[in-house]
């Protein structure tokens, strides 16, 4: 048999060592979605070409990404489902049925989170269509779709701006679309948590096959409690800011202008600078008037599951006498205790004198 060796054994041991766990990370719990907007800049300036003279119409785009975050900010009650008092030692036995596991099947049963964003692109798609009946389409069609659609990863293609409407008009439109979106999410929270409605009630509904039930009972003697049944909402806060901006040259007369989409380190490309200048002070006017926007309304989305309370009865219900019985019941519980733990420090103490005894025994002999 093999010797025990101590330093084998702590060897040994610290190849039996669990990693540490992973650290916490600060980044923001966020749901994000982009909106793409093209602002058209039409300007005339002077060519600096000997065959082209006078001043020459130039059609300049920008692509102006913007990115509208929900992020979460913390948890608070939700509507209450149910409520009921149970008196003295009173039991009672609560079924929480659950509406959307019932009602959807499992190919079509998604997380609220997911449920959210499908909800939240059936509804953009619909305003940007302006048809309303389309919702119920939309929403099958995103529900429906594989993991890369817009649908999941929240991207949304804004319209072209018209050429004719003005560079103001068309720079401030960040403020229009996000009260729009605003709008949306809004509507998607409500139609989500329409649709993950649960149902709390004393009775067991033979209609479920599956159900969640506890039971609640009131231990105490003389006051009644009062347990409330909750959901959980997530609350979330939204923000807008600009995610980027390129920009490009649409149409020109002039030769080696018409460019793809470029970014903003690419403006010294330009030949003409007077053509550069207009692009830098476009660019400089859309972030100034495309600032963050941080919204002050409060988005709450539904959790699944539910939030129990119990709320313990200001005044007994119990008589004087029976407040007496208790109380001299409770005192004669307390002596009892006080008499047993009493009676077990004796026989330690007697224990530990048997044992300098036999040890003093021991000694002698």
């Amino acid at each position: 048999m093999a010797e025990y060796s101590e330093d084998a054994a702590t060897v040994d041991n610290q190849y039996c060592e669990a990693p540490s766990p992973m650290p916490a990370s600060d980044c923001g719990n966020c749901m994000k979605w982009y909106f793409i907007n093209i602002i058209n800049k039409p300007t005339y300036i002077k060519s600096d070409e000997p065959n082209i003279r006078g001043e020459v119409a130039v059609n300049i785009q920008f692509e102006v990404v913007y990115e509208f975050s929900l992020c979460l900010e913390g948890r608070q009650p939700g509507k209450l489902l149910y409520t009921t008092s149970l008196i003295p030692q009173e039991e009672l036995k609560i079924y929480i049925a659950d509406r959307y596991r019932k009602t959807t099947s499992a190919e079509l049963c998604f997380s609220v989170h997911s449920s959210f964003k499908n909800s939240v692109s059936a509804l953009h798609e619909s305003m940007q269509s302006g048809s309303t009946s389309s919702y119920s389409d939309n929403l099958k069609k995103s529900t429906s779709s594989s993991g890369d659609s817009a649908s999941f990863l929240g991207l949304f293609d804004g319209s072209d701006a018209q050429s004719n409407s003005s560079s103001t008009q068309n720079i401030q439109s960040m403020q229009s679309a996000s009260q729009n979106f605003q709008q949306t999410l809004v509507a998607a929270s409500s139609s989500v948590e329409a649709q993950r409605s649960l149902v709390v009630s004393s009775y067991e509904d033979t209609e479920n096959l599956t159900v969640t039930s506890r039971t609640l009972k009131n231990y105490n003697n003389c006051h009644a409690v009062t347990y409330y049944v909750r959901q959980v909402n997530e609350a979330y806060g939204f923000s807008a800011k600009i995610a980027s901006i390129r920009w490009r040259i649409a149409q020109s007369r002039l030769s080696n202008t018409v460019t793809d989409w470029q970014t903003i380190n690419d403006i010294d490309a330009v030949p003409n600078e007077e053509l550069q200048k207009v692009i830098e002070e476009t660019i400089a006017e859309i972030e100034e008037r495309n600032k963050e926007i941080v919204s002050s309304r409060c988005f709450t989305l539904p959790t699944d599951g539910t939030m129990l309370e119990a709320e313990l009865a200001f005044c007994s219900s119990c008589d004087d006498e029976r407040i007496m019985e208790l109380e001299l019941m409770l005192e004669k519980q307390k002596a009892e205790t006080k008499k047993l733990m009493l009676e077990a420090e004796l026989l330690h103490i007697e224990i530990a004198l048997k044992k300098k005894e036999l040890a003093g025994t021991t000694t002698e002999n």
